[in-house]
């Protein structure tokens, strides 16, 4: 039922900023990234050729003009995987499609990002369905440094697993407050 649950969010992003952040191409040329790149525009009704024809990463790309099964409907898996390549890009240099760094691009996928935040902070009598509570937003807090740094303090289980790796729910909320906190650095960052 969980598994309905993260399925089905696809339907509460605005169609419009998925065709924008998948329509100039797959941000970068890994497989999954590129694997999830496809039933998204099939989804949006964007023609894959179209969008491989301009792609300058095509000469690299395994999947260049390749179209998604029909049977390939986009999911919100999909989604993610494109929001956090070009949300961690400031962080990790995962973007290698440089020209889908535009400013229409970053504005969809940071408004995609904060909606997928407040739809995980709903309350369980919200409009989602199977929503969980959202007891762990202070769950980031919980692991800051006490310097104020931006550290985090995860508390780890012998043998190098931390205990958010070990609890999926506590994993998922925990993803959510760090895509949100990144979210608002790199807003801070472009201002400046």
């Amino acid at each position: 039922m969980h598994e309905l649950f993260r399925t089905s969010l696809i339907r509460y992003f605005s169609r419009k900023d998925i065709q924008i952040v998948v329509g100039c191409g797959c941000p970068s040329i890994d497989r999954k990234v590129v694997n999830s790149g496809k039933p998204l525009r099939a989804h949006v009704g964007i023609d894959e050729g179209n969008v491989c024809s301009s792609c300058n990463l095509r000469g690299n790309c395994e999947r260049a003009y390749v179209k998604a099964r029909e049977d390939e409907g986009g999911r919100t898996v999909d989604v993610m995987r494109i929001l956090l390549t070009y949300g961690l890009d400031p962080i990790t240099g995962t973007v290698e499609n440089k020209p889908c760094q535009n400013k229409l691009v970053k504005e969809s996928v940071r408004r995609m990002l904060k909606e997928m935040v407040e739809y995980g902070a709903k309350e369980p009598d919200s409009d989602l369905p199977n929503a969980e509570s959202s007891k762990g937003n202070l769950l980031v807090q919980d692991h800051l440094s006490p310097k104020g740094n931006g550290h985090l303090n995860v508390p780890m289980k012998q043998g190098g697993k931390s205990a958010l790796s070990q609890n999926p729910h506590k994993r998922e909320k925990w993803k959510l407050e760090i895509l949100e906190r990144n979210r608002n650095t790199v807003g801070t960052r472009e201002t400046d």
